[in-house]
């Protein structure tokens, strides 16, 4: 399955401790499907990381070494968000929730991928009660799938 990852998946690499979802299964997840992320994942991991160094739970060399490992992860498509398609789907979705970044990540697992592994239970929800009409005019088999699902 072509799945693109949320942003929380990434944070691993950062030292960053997931419980639902350490370093590990993600590296397996990757050598088990097709794993695509969009180009925010560098922005978001980085501004989530910066809070972190800040914050003294991480130092400045496990946000630069982490965001490398991501930027340079083999096998994995990096789909930008200047597209049309993304751009004119994540405006559509924006208009009933404030979280671009949430918007610009769906709209490209939309057009981009069969499924969105995610761990945010209310996008997942309003994927399938909001927007499951526009999402499934543009791809019938898309998916918008939490980590415990996935794993079961």
């Amino acid at each position: 399955m072509k799945l693109l990852l949320d942003s929380s998946f990434f944070m691993p690499f950062l030292a960053v401790d997931i419980v639902q979802c350490p370093r590990k299964a993600i590296l397996e997840l990757m050598t088990k499907e097709e794993i695509i992320r969009s180009e925010l994942v560098i922005f978001e991991v980085s501004a989530k990381g910066s809070k972190l160094v800040n914050n003294g739970e991480i130092s400045i060399e496990e946000l630069t070494q982490g965001i490398t490992a991501i930027q340079y992860l083999e096998k994995m498509e990096t789909i930008p968000i200047h597209y049309t398609e993304i751009q004119a789907l994540a405006s559509e979705l924006r208009k009933s929730h404030s979280n671009l970044i949430d918007c610009l990540m769906v709209a490209t697992a939309v057009y981009y991928a069969e499924g969105m592994l995610t761990l945010d239970k209310e996008l997942k929800k309003k994927v399938h009660e909001e927007w499951n009409d526009i999402i499934e005019s543009i791809n019938k088999e898309f998916k918008m799938i939490l980590w415990g699902e996935y794993k079961k």
